[in-house]
């Protein structure tokens, strides 16, 4: 799941106004590296939802192994701390929509740790 939200995900950050780009500096630093990685990043928005599409065979998969909203495998795990960081990741993506138990396993998660999802753009 994480090599197909990296397009997704990275060229959005620098929209965000996320406290790691309160700088003008670091703002050029992190657009010219992730440039350098994966191309231009208005394009890459632009391809969103051929990107979508070739996500949500994942996230549907995810679904049907979810077992409880409060964990993966029904008690937290290690999978936990690996989805839930790519969940928060994805949904700043404007416009996926989370199959229906990684909904409720995302939004149970982000309550239980404290934490707002990012805004979607």
């Amino acid at each position: 799941m994480a090599t197909k939200t990296v397009p997704l995900t990275w060229p959005r950050y620098p929209l965000l106004g996320l406290p790691e780009f309160g700088t003008v500096a670091a703002l050029d630093h992190y657009i010219v590296r992730k440039r350098k990685q994966l191309g231009d990043l208005v394009e890459l928005r632009a391809k969103t939802r051929e990107q979508i599409d070739a996500l949500m065979p994942e996230l549907v998969e995810l679904d049907r192994m979810i077992e409880s909203p409060s964990a993966v495998n029904g008690k937290l795990s290690l999978d936990d701390i690996r989805v839930l960081p790519l969940l928060r990741s994805a949904a700043v993506v404007k416009g996926l929509r989370f199959p229906h138990k990684v909904r409720e396993y995302f939004e149970a998660m982000m309550e239980r740790i404290g934490y707002q999802p990012l805004p979607a753009v």
